[in-house]
């Protein structure tokens, strides 16, 4: 397996599907390039730090989004009893006429 010298090791295991990556560590394990199923062993590796990663960070997201609809939800009934008082209520002191004399 030949890898691009110009990529930099964040980017190699996006290069190949982890699918493919299987096949060529398996193919290099039942050959015996022992080389080759080293490179595609940390390149699996590689993506499954980032997938979990990418799981926790997800996870995180799901979290806070959770606890703003939270907010969100307790705003808007407190907004809600706020509107319908005022309905209820006259829309402030009556006016009063001022007598001359």
């Amino acid at each position: 397996m030949k890898l691009n010298s110009k990529t930099d090791s964040s980017h190699k295991s996006n290069m190949f599907p982890s699918a493919t990556l299987s096949m060529k560590l398996s193919t290099a394990v039942k050959t015996g390039d022992m080389q080759t199923a080293k490179v595609a062993q940390i390149m699996l590796d590689s993506g499954n730090d980032k997938l979990s990663e990418a799981m926790k960070q997800l996870a995180n997201v799901r979290a806070c989004k959770k606890k703003l609809q939270g907010k969100l939800i307790k705003t808007q009934n407190i907004l809600t009893m706020k509107c319908s008082n005022t309905d209820d209520e006259p829309g402030g002191p009556s006016a009063k006429r001022s007598k001359h004399k």
